[in-house]
């Protein structure tokens, strides 16, 4: 048997959110799923690959437009995910200078935010 690529899993767009658009970020992303669609063809499933986007933490400047635009992308595809992260928790570590890191989540919400990738990609392969 061959490996195939059955999912592609996104947790990006933090810095992207206080200056691209989301109709910018969307044309992006799909230009880098085509790319990688392409490249790596003979790996794709006949039925292709999930394509799973996590929503970014309402730490970040214009966080609902880059959400917005990842949750209406989903929806052209039945092959593509968005998951909600609004509800997970950040972290608290401290940086060298004092600062908290406010921008990312803590070791329990990357846990469940794994699991939330897991359970789209079940539903792939079981659809």
């Amino acid at each position: 048997s061959r490996a195939e690529i059955v999912a592609f899993l996104w947790m990006q767009g933090e810095g992207d959110s206080g200056y691209i658009p989301g109709s910018e970020y969307t044309k992006v992303f799909e230009a880098l799923i085509d790319g990688f669609e392409k490249k790596f063809d003979s790996y794709l499933p006949a039925k292709g690959m999930a394509v799973v986007q996590a929503g970014i933490s309402a730490h970040w400047k214009a966080y609902a437009r880059t959400n917005d635009a990842k949750k209406e992308w989903a929806e052209k595809d039945a092959k593509n995910y968005y998951v909600d992260t609004l509800d997970l928790t950040l972290s608290l570590d401290v940086h060298d200078n004092g600062q908290y890191d406010a921008a990312h989540y803590d070791a329990a919400a990357e846990i469940i935010l794994g699991n939330r990738f897991a359970e789209c990609v079940a539903d792939w392969l079981k659809g």
